[in-house]
């Protein structure tokens, strides 16, 4: 029974003096091994340290530089950040739309060990909506605490 085990691990191999080190199975093992290790230590970039709480800013209650600076980008897409000293306001834009009722869906919103995320969809109007030709500037203000992390959109 023994010679048998010894076969199956190689290690009769090795006693007769053959150079065969690691074998197909050996290869195989390592290569498990080695890519289990990469697994284990992906602590990179991209993960979370934890959620961030967010609170949905009206337009009454944005500071007043901060609204003149969104007043003067509406037109188009933006992306930005403000600091008031007290929090961090994180500001998505979608630009001009030519109806209303679109609305802004915050996804995500969290702290990596590098960087702020933040995920928003925007979200189309109803059918009704959609026949007010009226044209809409869909944005949305988050405030949350302030950090020292760039922010990076998705």
């Amino acid at each position: 029974m023994i010679g048998k085990k010894k076969d199956i691990i190689g290690i009769r191999a090795k006693e007769k003096g053959h150079r065969r080190a690691l074998g197909v199975r050996g290869v195989i093992i390592a290569l498990a091994a080695w890519l289990l290790l990469l697994a284990g230590c992906n602590h990179g970039e991209g993960d979370r340290v934890r959620d961030l709480d967010g609170i949905i800013v009206s337009e009454e209650a944005l500071p007043g530089e901060l609204k003149e600076i969104i007043d003067g980008k509406k037109e188009q897409a933006f992306q930005l950040t403000y600091s008031d000293g007290d929090y961090l306001y994180i500001c998505i834009g979608y630009g001009k739309q030519d109806t209303g009722g679109y609305s802004i869906a915050l996804n995500d919103l969290y702290l990596t060990e590098t960087e702020v995320r933040v995920d928003t969809t925007l979200l189309g109007p109803e059918l009704a909506d959609q026949k007010k030709k009226t044209a809409t500037y869909p944005y949305l203000v988050i405030r949350t605490e302030l950090v020292e992390q760039p922010v990076v959109f998705k």
